[in-house]
């Protein structure tokens, strides 16, 4: 379990894939079923833009996905979340982690090194690098390479995984804007026999992969909910964040404001005549993040 657990760490660490388990979220089993099936490995495979990634990258990520020991396609599934928070905290994972460090709750370290790159330890014996190889308001590509070493295997163990987390904005009528997540991991183990991978790894990866992005959901999706309920209190927690920068930090503080804001405003929409709302249709809005929360980093 100790070597589950870290690189299921490097694997959440890098995609910080929101997959719902909450009320507030919605239901963790919607959509469809995880899946290793050779359609969708290779429908993943197929939807990354590799034409995007800096030449170099391009190669470290081709490589794990024309040769993966593991393949999964995690749930599709829902979260009610502030879109330009969801983004923030995607492309920022060190406040999620620096927030549970002053929680308590966990042991993992996330330390930015760059841009889009990460050092990360899981505090079970993981240790690794992230690095966004792409990233748009509608998908993120991360690799990542680490290092296990610990009880359950002789030998320290390396590998290398990317993560494919495809997100989607959708409105409703009274405005709320509800984002629809696809994860897909290729995760490369060096040096680890496949009929290990198969009847030991594999099986308690999965599960363990579904249990931890879905405790991250709940997180966030809380995280969201209080932004909108009590900005202020949102913008002191982001003052005692240790390993996020200055700018960060103050970006959290303000786009906790611009959450609280629109909730007010839809809440007042839906408090009008059902006629003065609009109509039923439900439209992407993956455009309107993108203009309200410019990246600078965004690749085009």
């Amino acid at each position: 379990m100790p070597a589950v657990r870290g690189f299921v760490c490097a694997i959440a660490l890098a995609g910080v894939g929101f997959l719902p388990n909450s009320a507030h979220a919605g239901d963790p089993t919607a959509g469809s079923k995880a899946t290793n099936s050779r359609v969708a490995r290779d429908e993943a495979a197929q939807s990354i833009p590799y034409d995007r990634l800096p030449a170099e990258m391009r190669s470290r990520v081709v490589a794990v996905v024309n040769n993966p020991s593991i393949f999964r396609r995690l749930p599709i599934a829902s979260i009610d979340c502030d879109p330009d928070l969801y983004l923030l905290l995607v492309r920022n994972p060190e406040i999620v982690i620096d927030i549970w460090q002053l929680m308590g709750i966990t042991n993992m370290a996330l330390t930015r090194t760059g841009p889009n790159q990460f050092r990360a330890a899981d505090g079970q014996g993981t240790v690794g690098t992230l690095e966004f190889a792409y990233r748009s308001a509608d998908m993120h590509v991360i690799y990542s390479t680490g290092t296990y070493d610990g009880s359950l295997s002789p030998a320290k163990i390396r590998g290398e995984s990317v993560v494919v987390l495809k997100t989607e904005y959708v409105r409703n009528a009274s405005g709320q804007i509800r984002i629809v997540n696809r994860l897909d991991v290729f995760l490369h183990l060096d040096n680890v026999g496949i009929e290990w991978i198969a009847k030991t790894l594999q099986p308690l990866l999965g599960k363990t992969a579904d249990h931890n992005f879905a405790e991250t959901a709940s997180f966030v999706a809380s995280l969201s909910h209080t932004a909108e309920t009590n900005p202020a209190g949102v913008g002191r927690l982001a003052n005692r964040l240790p390993h996020v920068d200055a700018a960060t930090r103050q970006r959290l503080g303000e786009l906790s404001a611009q959450a609280s804001d629109r909730a007010d405003s839809i809440r007042s929409a839906m408090a009008q005549p059902s006629a003065n709302r609009t109509g039923t249709q439900v439209t992407p809005a993956s455009a309107q993040v993108r203009r309200t929360d410019a990246d600078p980093y965004e690749q085009p």
